[in-house]
């Protein structure tokens, strides 16, 4: 049989130990807690304190860097914790040439910005030239001492739209499309092609650098088209004797037209 006063002596004598464990416990937490508080002050303390003495900046081509910063408009001294990284990614992306834009702190004082621009792939003209990208955007052509490698898209009767925007002209984005094919075609041309014309309703002229010949091609088929007109420029034309040339039509299944220039 159990003796109950026996068993509440042992309970009484546990008591006070589990209470002992038990005020430890709450005081080693309250001393974390307050560790805690300490550190997390000082930290904050230290970090308010760093100040902004160099700004990094890569991939900007079109963009000088003072351009940049002028954007921005920070100077040397400022908090760098209180420059908020998101403000930046949306003053820069105000710029039309810029698609991208991450920044980030390196600590203690320096910002860090890496800009992704747009890259054109051609020029495009009406009222005035303009470059355009990948994506169709229109952009203004910069400032800058560069030699633009690139074709030129001309002949749209069609509202282009306004730069810093997508054009609204399907010609001009059917010319980004020619534009970026020839880019990546084999050679000779890959390197030949000057202009992509829209002059014509019933085809695409695609003309070739220092001479007045040009390559006719359909705005459906033209990526089976240009690859037929590159193996004919490439096995068989002397390209010594490319003014001889008025057109190549290779716009019909199984033959290619040419015209020779008789003047």
């Amino acid at each position: 049989m159990l003796d109950k006063k026996k068993y509440q002596r042992k309970r009484t004598k546990k008591s006070p130990k589990a209470l002992f464990l038990y005020l430890l416990i709450v005081a080693v937490l309250s001393g974390l807690a307050y560790g805690y508080r300490t550190l997390n002050t000082h930290l904050q303390e230290r970090l308010s304190q760093f100040e902004l003495s160099d700004i990094q900046i890569s991939g900007n081509e079109i963009l000088s860097k003072s351009q940049v910063l002028a954007m921005l408009g920070l100077k040397q001294g400022e908090k760098l914790l209180k420059i908020s990284v998101n403000d930046v990614v949306k003053k820069l992306k105000e710029s039309q040439y810029i698609r991208a834009v991450t920044a980030s702190y390196s600590l203690p004082s320096t910002l860090r910005i890496n800009i992704h621009e747009r890259q054109a792939v051609a020029f495009l003209y009406g009222r005035g030239l303009n470059m355009i990208d990948a994506e169709a955007f229109i952009l203004p052509v910069p400032e800058i001492n560069k030699r633009w490698d690139l074709p030129v898209i001309t002949g749209i009767n069609e509202n282009l739209g306004i730069q810093g925007a997508e054009t609204t002209s399907e010609s001009a984005k059917l010319g980004v499309e020619i534009a970026r094919y020839v880019a990546i075609m084999e050679m000779p041309l890959k390197a030949m092609v000057s202009e992509i014309n829209f002059s014509h309703k019933d085809y695409v002229s695609v003309y070739i650098t220092g001479s007045s010949a040009e390559i006719r091609v359909d705005s459906k088929n033209y990526q089976d088209q240009l690859f037929i007109a590159s193996r004919y420029l490439k096995d068989y034309q002397d390209y010594n004797k490319i003014d001889d040339l008025e057109y190549v039509d290779v716009r019909f299944n199984g033959q290619i037209i040419i015209k020779e220039n008789k003047a």
